[in-house]
């Protein structure tokens, strides 16, 4: 679905990454934004780092550069978007995210975000085994 960098998912970023073409009850949870909007959030430093309409090249290829501001709210939608995270856990969720979306040190935040997820974290199972008394 993520093979092109023209549109992406997310809930909740700013109005200003609003694809207003697209309307449905799917996409007033989950509306469709511009990705090359997301450099309207760079500071000096992140401007510099990115080309051709903020992607910036990695080891692994070229992705699009996140910029400090969106990172968090991004990682939230990518992880409970239905279509895409679905509330995956790190190991199977990771890998998609990283072939479209860079940022240094992104692996910590990316673990921060996802595994403070109160559904996830209500949803997890519990230790098998006999109950205890406390």
């Amino acid at each position: 679905m993520f093979k092109t960098f023209e549109n992406v998912q997310p809930l909740g970023l700013p109005d200003s990454l609003v694809c207003k073409n697209e309307l449905s009850a799917y996409t007033t949870r989950f509306p469709p934004y511009k990705i090359k909007r997301f450099q309207d959030f760079y500071d000096d430093s992140e401007k510099l780092r990115t080309f051709d309409n903020g992607k910036i090249r990695t080891p692994s290829g070229v992705r699009v550069y996140i910029s400090q501001m969106i990172r968090e709210k991004l990682l939230q939608v990518f992880h409970e978007h239905p279509l895409i995270g679905n509330h995956l856990d790190f190991d199977k969720i990771s890998g998609k995210f990283k072939t479209i979306f860079y940022w240094p040190s992104m692996d910590k935040l990316m673990t921060d975000v996802w595994k403070s997820c109160q559904i996830c974290q209500f949803n997890n199972e519990q230790p098998s085994g006999w109950l205890r008394h406390i």
